[in-house]
C-alpha cells in the first residue's frame, strides 16, 4: 500500500515521509516522521487532496476533510517549539487547550495573573504529558507596556522559539445590564478593553517576528458569536470580541503568504466558569469538546 500511495502523491508531498495510508471505511489514517513541513503547507495540503480525488474519485467529501483535519494536527505538531498560551486565570477553556497541546508533544508557556492555578495547571501538564512548562505571571488588565516587556524578556532565550500562540484571555459583564447601569463600569470597561483588545494585540506583536522568520506559526485568537449578532447588555464585551475578529481575518491576509495560520474561533455558549453555565448540553458544549473540536479546525477554517 505504501508503495501505491507514494506514486500518486506530488514529489514536494512525498518530503512529509508518510509511511503509513489506508483507507477504512471511509476514513483516511496518515502518520509522518518528517521534521517539519515545508514552507507554504497550504499549497502542499491542496496538492495532497488532489493526489487523493484523483486515485480515489469516488472517495466521498467528508472523508477527505477528515483527512485535512489529520494533516493538520500533524502540521501544527511539526511546528516542535514552545506554545505560548494565554489564558484566564483557572479559565476553563485554557484549562482544556492545554493538556491537548501538550499531549502532541509541545512545551507550553502559560501565562495569568494567578500564579498559584498557573503552577497547579504546570504541574500537571509536566507530569502527565513528560513536556516542559515556563510560567509567567502577568496581569492583562493592566495597560503598561512594563506588563508585555516583562513578558518578552522572559521568552527570550527559548529553543525553540514560540511558534503558537493560543489567546484566550478574555473578560465580560459580570451579568448582562445597560451601558450606563453596571456597577464600576469604568474599570469594568476598561478591564475589558485591556484585557480583551489590548492583549491579542501585543502578543500577537511579539511573537510575529519569529514566526516570519521561520516561515511557520500558528495564532489562535478567541473570540464570541456575540461579535456577528445583536448583543445588548453586554455591549462593550461583544465590542471587543468583533475587533478579535477583524483583527485576526486582516492579519491573516497579511502574513498568509509567509506560511503563519491565524484563527479567529468564534464559540456560541459553552460551558465555562465564565457564561455561568454548570452543565454541558448539545447546545453549550463542554470545554474540552469545544476545544478539541475547534483545534481541528485550525488552518482549515479561518473563523
Amino acid at each position: 500500500m505504501r508503495e501505491a500511495w507514494a506514486s500518486v502523491l506530488p514529489a514536494e508531498i512525498q518530503l512529509l515521509e508518510v509511511y503509513e495510508a489506508s483507507a477504512l471505511l471511509g476514513t483516511l489514517a496518515l502518520k509522518t516522521k518528517a521534521a517539519e513541513l515545508p514552507p507554504g503547507r497550504d499549497k502542499h495540503q491542496a496538492n495532497l487532496l488532489l493526489a487523493i480525488g484523483s486515485r480515489y474519485p469516488d472517495l466521498p467529501r467528508d472523508p477527505q476533510y477528515i483527512l485535512t483535519q489529520r494533516i493538520n494536527v500533524i502540521y501544527i505538531t511539526l511546528t516542535r517549539s514552545w506554545t505560548t498560551a494565554i489564558a484566564a486565570a483557572g479559565g476553563d477553556t485554557g484549562a482544556s487547550i492545554f493538556p491537548l497541546l501538550a499531549k502532541q508533544g509541545m512545551d507550553i508557556v502559560l501565562i495569568s495573573r494567578n500564579m498559584s492555578k498557573l503552577e497547579a495547571v504546570s504541574e500537571e501538564i509536566e507530569k502527565t504529558h513528560q513536556v516542559k512548562t515556563l510560567i509567567i505571571e502577568a496581569d492583562f488588565t493592566n495597560p503598561s507596556p512594563k506588563v508585555y516587556n516583562h513578558i518578552e524578556k522572559e521568552l527570550v532565550g527559548l529553543k525553540p522559539p514560540p511558534l503558537v500562540l493560543v489567546n484566550n484571555v478574555g473578560m465580560s459583564y459580570p451579568y448582562p445590564e445597560y451601558f450606563l447601569d453596571l456597577p464600576d463600569r469604568d474599570q469594568r470597561f476598561m478591564d475589558i478593553i485591556n484585557c480583551n483588545i489590548l492583549s491579542v494585540t501585543n502578543m500577537s506583536k511579539m511573537l510575529i517576528p519569529n514566526m516570519f522568520d521561520r516561515h511557520k506559526g500558528v495564532i489562535i485568537n478567541i473570540s464570541s458569536t456575540a461579535a456577528l449578532i445583536p448583543s445588548p447588555m453586554l455591549t462593550v464585551y461583544a465590542a471587543s470580541k468583533a475587533y478579535i475578529e477583524k483583527f485576526s481575518t486582516d492579519l491573516q491576509i497579511e502574513y498568509e503568504k509567509f506560511g503563519i495560520i491565524i484563527q479567529c474561533v468564534m464559540p456560541g455558549y459553552v460551558a465555562t466558569k465564565m457564561s455561568k453555565i454548570k452543565h454541558s448540553t448539545w447546545m453549550a458544549p463542554s470545554p474540552d469538546r469545544f476545544v478539541t473540536k475547534a483545534l481541528l479546525t485550525t488552518g482549515i477554517q479561518k473563523i
